[in-house]
């Protein structure tokens, strides 16, 4: 509880995220969280935001899990059973991207406002969208 309290003291979720989440559930995406926070962290910060409910986090990478996008992405396709060519990463920083693209998966970036648009196109994101309040926007560009 304290960890939690911690978290929503410090951070927030991005609006739409939770409304997006649901709707790509709605459709059957099957959805995980790759993060290079260890797993325990992880979910106390998706859980305290309502972010978990509709993810497989057992499906999921975590920071134990390797130290590059690219690895992270590798163990979460391996656990979950999919195809690189048959999965999308929503990531929000040049890392992301990269990894994205090293781990062959097609790769949604969002300008949080850490990164901007144009740091992501020119890491090779194949779509940037500028924020998730758009739930159409997202499922269009994830391809749901």
């Amino acid at each position: 509880m304290r960890r939690a309290a911690e978290v929503r003291e410090r951070g927030h979720a991005l609006t739409g995220g939770a409304t997006a989440l649901a709707a790509f559930d709605k459709r059957g995406v099957r959805q995980s969280a790759v993060t290079g926070n260890v797993r325990s962290a992880a979910e106390v910060k998706l859980a305290t935001f309502d972010l978990d409910t509709h993810l497989r986090l057992d499906d999921g990478a975590y920071g134990e899990d390797g130290e590059e996008r690219s690895e992270l992405l590798l163990a979460a396709l391996a656990r979950a059973d999919v195809p690189a060519a048959d999965a999308v990463f929503l990531g929000d920083t040049p890392a992301d991207v990269t990894g994205g693209r090293d781990a062959g998966v097609r790769v949604v970036a969002v300008a949080t406002g850490k990164t901007t648009r144009a740091a992501l196109q020119e890491a090779g994101a194949e779509v940037v969208l500028d924020e998730l309040a758009d739930t159409g926007r997202v499922l269009n560009a994830i391809g749901a």
